[in-house]
């Protein structure tokens, strides 16, 4: 609209002061901005133009449509994170003070935290090895951390639902963010043995025996306890 004010105007101008040479340059002006417009009008009218406009700004939002939900869940998983790290709980390299989470075999269980990548993914320690699950597969690894804290701040329950905890003081213990889900601690009975596991599906629970990966109904899930 400005542009065809301008010309409107400077047109007019130059039209009633035809014998002026100064407005020589103004008529040059004229021309070009006339010129200019056209290729601006048909661009922006160009079938081909729109069509790969629409394109583009379709897979924009598309793409931040699909990263909205795993960011949300990122923020979850960051957010109980926290707030076990607020209470006392703290990711070491050393078990001086690490949780017992069950025992198998007369020997106590402890959860491990490995970073691979951008994430962290949680498994359990056997014979000073972190066992955790990545992509539907087994990894063992030395270099991880033990989770330390208070061990009465902590205890075993049903859970029917993510969101739904035992007590309103009480919130999901998280060992780690694969990109996809929070990977919560869940424990099993398996062959009469405790084993503990991740969970990312309600009431499924994923753990490794001897190598192999085993999923069984959740038995229960690991709590925190603020005070």
């Amino acid at each position: 609209i400005g542009l065809l004010l301008a010309y409107t105007l400077t047109y007019a101008w130059t039209s009633l002061k035809r014998e002026s040479p100064w407005l020589n340059s103004i008529k040059k002006f004229n021309i070009n901005l006339a010129l200019f417009m056209i290729i601006i009008t048909c661009a922006t009218n160009n079938y081909l133009f729109k069509t790969l406009t629409k394109h583009f700004f379709k897979k924009q939002i598309i793409a931040q449509h699909q990263q909205q939900p795993i960011n949300q869940l990122q923020t979850q998983y960051q957010a109980l994170h926290q707030r076990l790290l607020d209470i006392g709980f703290s990711w070491k390299n050393q078990s001086k003070h690490a949780v017992i989470v069950g025992y198998r075999n007369n020997q106590p269980l402890y959860l491990c935290q490995k970073k691979m990548g951008m994430y962290f993914f949680g498994g359990t320690v056997r014979k000073n090895t972190c066992q955790i699950i990545k992509n539907s597969k087994v990894i063992n690894t030395k270099n991880f951390t033990i989770l330390n804290g208070p061990q009465q701040a902590i205890l075993w329950k049903p859970w029917p639902n993510y969101y739904q905890t035992p007590e309103k003081s009480a919130f999901s213990v998280v060992t780690g963010f694969n990109g996809k889900n929070a990977l919560f601690v869940c424990r099993v009975i398996f062959n009469n043995r405790i084993y503990i596991g991740t969970n990312t599906i309600p009431n499924n629970c994923l753990f490794i025996v001897k190598e192999k990966l085993i999923s069984a109904p959740s038995l229960q899930y690991l709590y925190a306890i603020e005070k």
